[in-house]
């Protein structure tokens, strides 16, 4: 009797539950979904998916549909794009609980073996423990600044300089490999930075391996660009298929920028050491500051080295392409606006002249009296943001929003290009216009020069290297401005070139290969770059 009684209420527990999953699923239903393009039964919206320049269709939707916040579905993945800065910071940094995970993909996970990444990982005690070691090492500060100066970067700084100095004289000697120089001078500064190992001036083979490395997740997060993405069963595909030889063939690239150079770092940490008598030694650097301490104990925790080691590979991903990318709009907006460029240089030369008239290069404790040229790296940032679409983040949870259904499960897209084009906020939004962050004394907006900044992420997600890749970006804008001009190319005939404004479509994006002219502004101009890449050699890393 008592074993029926049991069974009774169990059963009556059971239906009272799903009772009450039903009646929830049922509420949920009976909210809209944001508004968006018609969809197909099945396929969703794979029919009329922009095929490129998403960020732009995007944006016109929103116009169309009148919301801030559009609703796609891809084969039965939900997609919300945030359209204004608002509504991204309504629910990725407001209700950050339930919007700071990551979608899990078939092709770059399971297939290319991208599990460590940071920037990809869902939000679980791993990458956690990977984003204190970040901030740890890099020693940036908890709250958000938009000043370099005021961030301690401490032994990253000879880095910069080192590799800084030697770009200009590249730039002068040889101009029209302006696009490849400015990409090995930040390879440079992050992998010397990273690892501590000599980088060769041209070809080095660690900036090679990690730019392959990086390459395949570049093609591969772009969204849609692998139907296995949306038909997970695809990733059992026999090994010959297209898709499947690509995975390997990157999973492999991705291993030998992984464990090379960090093995190397590592060898040259130890034989420092066993040269000074010591645990370990060698440059200074990430991976040797955190060997230091790993191996400082009598039992390391060899999980830790290996954390280092994934980190070392986010750190190169998360800075080169990004960076270069920035430089190389810097270079673009230059060339479209020599008036904005004699501006700069007469604020610098008022600045690093001296009284004897000689003249020096910036460093980052002069920014707080170089507002207009931080002013240009800022809308640098904005007009042709290099990451249009932020990564994209995941909801854990049911949402409601403004009278919208945000599904479990969806893919939340940041449109960042939509977000820096917003006419309101940016009047002539595709003009280049450095002063719309200056006041009217000339003192720079911190709050607008701050909020540009929405390419890094947003909440739990911003990029915790982000305060690197801005150092690198500011010292090398405006070491270029100081020495040089930057000017439009000529073709055999004399004819002026007018570079191209595209982007190359993708999650980083940048302006498609264009030429340009670049000379020292002056005699002492020229000689102030030799003598600072003669500088650079005796700066000991």
């Amino acid at each position: 009797m008592a074993t029926e009684i049991t069974h009774s209420v169990l059963v009556s527990v059971i239906v009272v539950i799903l009772a009450h999953a039903l009646y929830r699923r049922k509420s949920w239903n009976k909210i809209p979904l944001p508004p968006g393009p018609p969809r197909l039964p099945l396929i969703g919206n794979l029919h009329n998916k922009p095929p490129r320049f998403e960020w732009e269709a995007y944006a016109d939707w929103g116009r169309q549909y009148n919301s801030e916040i559009i609703y796609l579905n891809m084969a039965g993945t939900s997609l919300v794009v945030l359209n204004t800065r608002r509504t991204a910071s309504d629910l990725l940094e407001k209700r950050g609980s339930i919007y700071s995970s990551r979608m899990h993909s078939p092709m770059v996970h399971d297939l290319m073996g991208f599990t460590w990444l940071f920037a990809v990982m869902p939000n679980n005690d791993g990458w956690r423990t990977r984003r204190r070691l970040l901030q740890r090492y890099f020693k940036f500060p908890v709250e958000d600044t938009h000043t370099i100066s005021n961030v301690k970067l401490e032994w990253q700084k000879p880095h910069e300089t080192k590799y800084i100095n030697q770009l200009l004289k590249k730039l002068v000697d040889t101009p029209e490999l302006f696009m490849e120089h400015l990409i090995h001078m930040v390879g440079s500064v992050s992998l010397s930075t990273t690892f501590g190992l000599p980088i060769l001036p041209d070809n080095d083979p660690y900036i090679k391996l990690s730019s392959t490395g990086a390459e395949g997740l570049k093609q591969a997060t772009v969204p849609g660009a692998f139907f296995v993405d949306a038909f997970p069963f695809m990733k059992h595909f026999p090994s010959w298929v297209g898709f499947q030889r690509k995975a390997r063939m990157w999973h492999e690239d991705m291993r030998a920028m992984l464990d090379i150079p960090f093995g190397d770092s590592k060898k040259q940490w130890q034989n420092r050491g066993k040269q000074n008598g010591k645990t370990g030694g060698g440059l200074i650097s990430f991976v040797s500051e955190a060997l230091d301490d790993i191996y400082s104990s009598d039992n390391p925790d060899l999980q830790q080295e290996e954390y280092i080691k994934q980190l070392c590979g986010t750190i190169f991903m998360g800075t080169v392409g990004t960076t270069s990318g920035v430089l190389h709009v810097f270079m673009l907006a230059m060339v479209h606006h020599p008036d904005i460029q004699k501006r700069a240089q007469v604020e610098l030369d008022s600045v690093l002249r001296g009284p004897d008239g000689k003249l020096r290069l910036p460093t980052h404790d002069d920014e707080p009296l170089l507002p207009y040229c931080t002013a240009i790296v800022k809308e640098t940032l904005r007009w042709l943001p290099i990451a249009p679409i932020a990564i994209p983040h995941l909801s854990t949870e049911e949402d409601v929003y403004e009278g919208y259904r945000i599904p479990k499960g969806s893919v939340i897209i940041p449109n960042i290009w939509a977000m820096l084009h917003d006419p309101e906020k940016y009047p002539n939004p595709f003009a280049f216009i450095p002063e719309r962050y200056l006041r009217k004394d000339g003192s720079l907006d911190e709050d607008l020069a701050r909020d540009v900044e929405i390419g890094f992420g947003f909440g739990r997600r911003i990029c915790p290297g982000r305060h690197l890749g801005s150092s690198i970006v500011w010292l090398a804008a405006l070491c270029i401005l100081t020495t040089s001009d930057i000017l439009k190319a000529r073709d055999e005939n004399g004819n002026i070139i007018e570079p191209g404004m595209e982007l190359e479509s993708a999650i980083t994006a940048g302006p498609k290969a264009f030429k340009c002219t670049i000379k020292p502004r002056s005699e002492d101009c020229a000689e102030l770059i030799k003598q600072a890449a003669i500088d650079s050699e005796y700066i000991g890393l």
